[in-house]
């Protein structure tokens, strides 16, 4: 196990009941991107290669929880929420605590 490196600068997706997509591309190397949800609703995230949309079956992240995981050659990221808004932080890095 290694700690969390982050590798390149943070991209933001403001979160709705409509996809949005991140303001940037994110980085597919390293392929490890910690999802920091700093609001009140539940956000669900969509990463591949090319642009991506959310759905609210996706990948969760529960208000104020942080998840890393590995997006492999992905460079695009969405976010939607059931109900409100969020904002989600994607920090691009290496490492797996």
């Amino acid at each position: 196990m290694k700690a969390f490196t982050p590798a390149s600068p943070t991209v933001v997706v403001s979160a709705t009941t409509t996809s949005a997509e991140a303001s940037g591309t994110i980085s597919a190397d390293p392929p490890t991107l910690e999802l920091n949800n700093a609001g009140l609703a539940v956000v669900f995230v969509r990463w591949g290669v090319g642009p991506q949309t959310a759905l609210v079956t996706d990948y969760p992240v529960l208000p104020g929880h942080c998840k890393l995981v590995n997006v492999g050659s992905a460079t695009h990221i969405a976010a939607i929420t059931a109900a409100g808004t969020t904002t989600l932080y994607c920090t691009p890095g290496a490492g797996d605590i």
